[in-house]
């Protein structure tokens, strides 16, 4: 499965996880084919907190890709523009069916000493390790 665990602000993250937020602006595309993101909440509770499937990862100059995605994105103009500063293209990861865990789970339950920089690739055996532990919380709750 292609997934990739992404460092995300609480802000953000909690828009998407409420459905809210449907496209995550990215610097850079992600280098392999990408069917789910795993929510890291930085700046909150540090902790991964839910997932999100990928429709499509799709690379666009900025201006454009605030045309056609910044009200999708939840992000004021001026969050955009300064945190493209530089950049002429952009990435837009349009997500669907998010998914809020009953329990945060701990980057050491998954094998991770620390949070991704930005994002970083999980394998299937740490997929199948979230899933097991999101199943199990969801069951005790």
């Amino acid at each position: 499965m292609g997934a990739a665990l992404y460092s995300i602000k609480k802000k953000y993250s909690d828009l998407i996880l409420a459905g809210l937020k449907t496209v995550e602006f990215r610097k850079c595309r992600p280098g392999k084919k990408l069917e789910k993101i795993i929510i890291y909440e930085s700046r909150g509770s540090g902790r991964i907190v839910g997932e999100a499937l990928v429709d499509d990862v799709i690379n666009y100059s900025v201006s454009y890709a605030w045309q056609i995605a910044g009200e999708q994105g939840c992000i004021s103009k001026e969050e955009f523009d300064s945190y493209y500063s530089g950049h002429t293209s952009g990435t837009l990861i349009v997500l669907r069916s998010p998914l809020r865990f009953a329990r945060p789970i701990t980057l050491c339950e998954i094998g991770l000493a620390r949070a991704p920089q930005s994002f970083c690739y999980l394998s299937d055996l740490q997929c199948s390790r979230i899933d097991d532990l999101s199943r199990c919380s969801e069951l005790m709750g």
